[in-house]
């Protein structure tokens, strides 16, 4: 009986080029994109529906989302180049656009989750007094500069710039350990920070005059941030 069995050099090049998770990140973005977009749109139909004007929170989580909307169609462009795929099987000189794509995918995506945050943060001003306040204003702009540093870092820790993207440039880098520790900081922080806004949203619902029912029900859709 011949042998119809591949060569394992064969079969081992075969799985790595079905290793193909792109079209399965595109799902799993675009899903969560549109997920989102629906409570957003609900929270708008709500206040218009009610006669209530959009606040500040409200523009600023719709600008939020609108990064986010730039950040999966650029994931999306990145896929049609390559992303997803064994780098075996990437062509190499699309390699330097998949990079600056994704730096620039990470800066859509830093900003996006520091300008959601700082949507909630203004929301809570409006109920805060005395020193909840100064926290929540704290918060605000520590955040924000924070996540400017974060993503600041990856665009000018080489010289030339370019080089930050393009492996096949040389240049005078940092240590990439730093840019991994400086994000580790930034993620950490931002944890921390949900919590905290977290907890300023309980301290401060507890002593609204509101049944307790409409209490327990503010508070949980408060802290869904920990999540």
């Amino acid at each position: 009986m011949r042998n119809t069995l591949l060569p394992k050099s064969v079969t081992s090049d075969l799985k790595l080029q079905a290793e193909d998770n792109g079209k399965a990140t595109l799902i799993v973005i675009w899903t969560l994109l549109v997920i989102s977009g629906i409570f957003l749109g609900l929270r708008i139909y709500a206040k218009l529906w009610r006669g209530r004007h959009l606040w500040y929170d409200d523009h600023v989580l719709i600008m939020s989302w609108a990064l986010m909307l730039s950040n999966v169609c650029v994931v999306t462009k990145m896929v049609t180049i390559g992303f997803g795929k064994h780098q075996v099987f990437v062509d190499h000189t699309a390699i330097p656009d998949m990079i600056l794509l994704g730096q620039v995918s990470l800066t859509l995506t830093v900003t996006a989750l520091s300008w959601s945050k700082t949507s909630f943060a203004i929301t809570l001003l409006r109920v805060t007094q005395l020193w909840t306040k100064k926290v929540v204003w704290f918060i605000i702009i520590s955040m924000n500069l924070l996540f400017f540093w974060t993503a600041l870092v990856h665009w000018v820790r080489c010289l030339p710039v370019a080089a930050t993207w393009n492996p096949f440039l040389s240049g005078k880098c940092w240590n990439y350990a730093v840019v991994v520790n400086f994000d580790i900081l930034s993620n950490a922080y931002s944890s921390a920070m949900d919590f905290a806004l977290s907890l300023l949203a309980w301290y401060t619902v507890k002593d609204l005059v509101m049944k307790r029912r409409e209490k327990v029900a503010v508070i949980v859709s408060m802290s869904l941030g920990i999540l």
